[in-house]
């Protein structure tokens, strides 16, 4: 049984303030749910997710989701691609009726940076146990040591705790082997890291990274 929470539409109209009735569809309820694991999601992962079977794409059932107040959008300018609309919950409430918290960003992390650890958990097949850094148990905390990534998961063939990590493009050369060491010398050996097309460093070609571009 799904773990994750799954409120009645009663409650969220509550939290909403609005008076619009919404009946929440399974695919609805699941791009809520996954909106709660990584706190944004692209209309294009909406599209390739959870509205597949539409004709007509996501656009519409996402701007019902808006009109009813669950969610709210923006638009993500990105360096060398077509302008992406963004979607996060509507409140800090909204999100944590589903679980979920709002994107925490500022100087050291834009939406670009949290759009590729979306990105990075869709390509990881969604796994069941993937949290974001600021969901980290005390456990996780104390197994990446002084240097915390910007999520985690179990790899369930092997038992291995995997470091995800995502870069916007800004970081160095010497900053990317400076996380890498950092996680090796507290034993972890397993990465999956993230980049734009346009980054200031590459990732350095190793067994024990898988690299995904976006």
């Amino acid at each position: 049984m799904d773990p994750r929470p799954n409120p009645n539409t009663n409650r969220l109209k509550r939290i909403a303030g609005s008076t619009i009735e919404i009946r929440l569809l399974a695919a609805d309820r699941e791009f809520l749910r996954d909106l709660a694991r990584v706190n944004l999601l692209s209309s294009d992962h909406a599209a390739k997710y959870h509205y597949p079977h539409l004709k007509g794409g996501a656009t519409r059932s996402l701007n019902r989701l808006e009109a009813a107040g669950l969610v709210e959008s923006k638009t993500l300018r990105i360096t060398g691609r077509p302008p992406v609309k963004t979607y996060q919950f509507s409140s800090r409430a909204m999100a944590r009726a589903w679980g979920g918290s709002l994107p925490i960003t500022g100087a050291k992390r834009n939406d670009l940076h949290e759009l590729i650890s979306s990105d990075l958990y869709f390509k990881l097949d969604r796994p069941a146990d993937f949290r974001l850094a600021a969901d980290f148990s005390e456990a996780d905390i104390s197994a990446v040591g002084g240097c915390r990534p910007d999520a985690l998961y179990t790899d369930t063939s092997t038992g291995e705790l995997v470091v995800v990590e995502a870069d916007s493009g800004h970081y160095t050369k010497h900053q990317i082997l400076k996380k890498i060491a950092a996680w090796e010398s507290v034993g972890l050996s397993r990465f999956v890291w993230g980049q734009p097309q346009y980054a200031t460093a590459r990732i350095p070609a190793l067994n024990n990274i898988s690299l995904y571009r976006f």
